[in-house]
């Protein structure tokens, strides 16, 4: 059965960005692509949205009608696009434009997917760096499959820095690391969070290593301020991708007590690999 990455588009250089990430490991990994942009129905639908801003244009609607003809040329240009890139990697791409709300249409999709692409936040919140997308923390809490999640800066991926902590999920992580740099060729650092580990499971996480045949040219201790400490190791690494244990918890206690994955997504520019 053929694997397939689902390529969420909408014009924003996030979502571009992690496009371009995506067809990259999928030259590499000999999978295909699936392109879909959704015609977003709470703007579409409520009166006061600002539909102009994701749009990127001045004219007001004379209909819901003609709003909708608008989103669909929009949609269709962007993944004509997206048919390019991929057509020029000799990818193939399929693609698919349906009207609907974003989370629910991009998770039901997900469902026929091994993978996700995504930006991190549209073209309507482009100029707040504060906050991620409306649509992308809903959509990362709720997919049950790994994500490439965009960022503000794309082009080779060479090294991939990944950040584990000490978790079950640490063979998954490995696995993943271990397939894009054998398909990508690409160095890799790893980033050890181990806050009140044992040595029995720090041997355990080395052993995944080799099981899975990483070639790891640098550990870096994490445990001092996490996230302060993997965005230095980030720049200092020149990495171009991360790969991160993705969100366990609620929505709702995201929200109250803070992420240290949305802290990581606020503050780099690279494409993020939540596992």
């Amino acid at each position: 059965m053929a694997q397939i990455i689902l390529v969420a588009v909408d014009g924003s250089e996030p979502a571009k960005n992690a496009a371009q990430a995506a067809i990259r490991l999928a030259a590499g990994l000999k999978w295909s692509i699936q392109g879909l942009y959704v015609v977003d129905e709470l703007l579409v639908m409520d009166n006061f949205s600002n539909y102009q801003k994701e749009l990127g244009r001045s004219e007001i609607a004379s209909s819901r009608a003609e709003l909708i003809e608008w989103f669909e040329v929009y949609g269709n240009g962007v993944l004509d696009e997206l048919q390019s890139a991929c057509g020029q990697a000799g990818v193939p791409v399929g693609t698919e434009i349906v009207f609907g709300r974003v989370p629910a249409l991009i998770i039901d999709r997900a469902k026929q997917a091994d993978l996700i692409a995504i930006g991190r936040k549209g073209r309507s919140q482009a100029a707040d760096h504060a906050h991620l997308g409306r649509h992308f923390e809903h959509i990362a809490h709720h997919a049950h499959i790994p994500l490439i999640v965009g960022g503000d800066e794309a082009g080779e991926i060479d090294c991939l820095f990944a950040i584990y902590k000490g978790s079950a999920d640490a063979d998954h992580l490995f696995e993943w690391t271990a397939r894009i740099q054998a398909c990508l060729s690409t160095r890799v650092v790893v980033g050890e969070i181990m806050r009140g580990k044992n040595g029995r499971e720090y041997e355990a996480i080395q052993g995944l290593m080799k099981v899975h045949q990483l070639q790891v040219s640098d550990q870096v201790d994490l445990d001092d301020e996490p996230v302060q400490c993997i965005l230095e190791a980030l720049n200092k690494s020149c990495a171009n991708m991360a790969l991160v244990q993705g969100y366990r918890h609620l929505e709702l206690f995201d929200v109250l007590l803070g992420s240290e994955i949305d802290q990581i997504l606020q503050n780099t520019h690279i494409p993020v690999f939540l596992i």
